[in-house]
């Protein structure tokens, strides 16, 4: 469709080597109208007016995407065997002992990484004011009230 889609989330799984599967959570616009008619009278008259009403309506969808990669079959196996010989794998009897062949090296420290992200969106929206006035005419000696309707309607695009 033409609605443009807004990404809030993002998810990437790696469901075997080679695979991976991105999952986005987005926002998907959906613009509609409406009529709406309000009731008024016009020289003592009964009458209607109708107002178009613009809404944008927001879905939630999960787009996925997958990217397929080939996989090196040597190398899956070379890093599976570095796991298990240089200490990938823990000692059976004792599994918090740490691999004698792994005392030399020095721990590195990881560092936190902070990532502020800002959504933002903008919408339109109709906003309508009516006011009425009720105004007191004397026609030939009888007094005669009639009242005006006055509306007014602004659209406007907010963030």
């Amino acid at each position: 469709s033409d609605s443009p889609i807004i990404y809030a989330n993002a998810h990437t799984l790696t469901p075997q080597a080679g695979i991976q599967e991105i999952l986005f959570d987005a926002l998907r616009a959906t613009e509609t109208t409406s009529v709406t008619f309000t009731p008024t009278r016009i020289r003592g008259r009964k009458t209607s007016f109708s107002h178009i009403i613009p809404t944008t309506i927001y879905n939630v969808e999960t787009i996925s995407t997958r990217i397929v990669e080939p996989v090196d079959q040597n190398q899956l196996l070379n890093s599976l065997l570095q796991q298990l010989l240089l200490g990938g794998g823990t000692n059976p009897l004792n599994p918090l002992q740490p691999n004698p062949l792994l005392q030399n090296q020095v721990p590195v420290p990881s560092t936190p990484v902070t990532n502020i992200v800002t959504h933002t969106s903008t919408y339109v929206t109709t906003i309508t004011e009516e006011s009425s006035t009720i105004i007191p005419i004397t026609f030939r000696g009888k007094a005669i009230t009639t009242t005006l309707i006055e509306s007014s309607t602004k659209v406007i695009t907010a963030t």
